[in-house]
């Protein structure tokens, strides 16, 4: 048997705050019930010792297998990430930099080269209407020949269709 106490006491000895020990008392702190007006619980310091010390490893069970849980979704999300990216659902961020560049870089020098290729074609042109048709024409052309050869990423082999 440990020292018998009031909450005042325990709350000094536990460095705990008197509500926090009332908070306890409702998850099971024991304590001695003193009936009568203005009669005082009292508490039995090996007693709450004791349930602490079961809380507390209580406690560290559950972060183990909360900690396990965390550590096992985490590897099965790794997991499914991994498949995803053989299946080629997913691909990676420097090669869909690089394809982006090569387009920008495409689009750029394909447009660049259109005044050197119409320039004297267009100055041949007296009619403003005439001058619009080529330059939509060409324009068109240009886009049209972007979207049919676009850079490719570069696709590593699917490692689990070819097994």
């Amino acid at each position: 048997m440990g020292k018998i106490v009031n909450k005042r006491e325990l709350s000094e000895i536990l460095g705990k705050s008197q509500r926090a020990l009332s908070i306890w008392q409702n998850e099971g702190l024991p304590y001695e019930i003193k009936k009568g007006k203005g009669k005082e619980n009292k508490y039995d310091t090996a007693k709450v010792i004791n349930w602490i010390r079961e809380l507390d490893a209580k406690n560290n069970v559950t972060d183990l297998e909360l900690e396990r849980t965390r550590l096992l979704k985490s590897q099965a999300d790794e997991k499914e990430l991994h498949i995803k990216q053989l299946d080629g659902e997913l691909v990676n961020l420097r090669d869909v930099v690089k394809a982006w560049v090569d387009i920008a870089i495409y689009v750029r020098t394909r447009f660049r080269n259109l005044p050197d290729k119409l320039a004297l074609q267009l100055s041949q042109e007296d009619a403003p209407e005439r001058i619009h048709e080529i330059l939509v024409d060409e324009i068109g052309e240009c886009l049209r020949s972007i979207g049919e050869n676009p850079p490719r990423l570069n696709k590593k082999k699917n490692a689990r269709s070819s097994k």
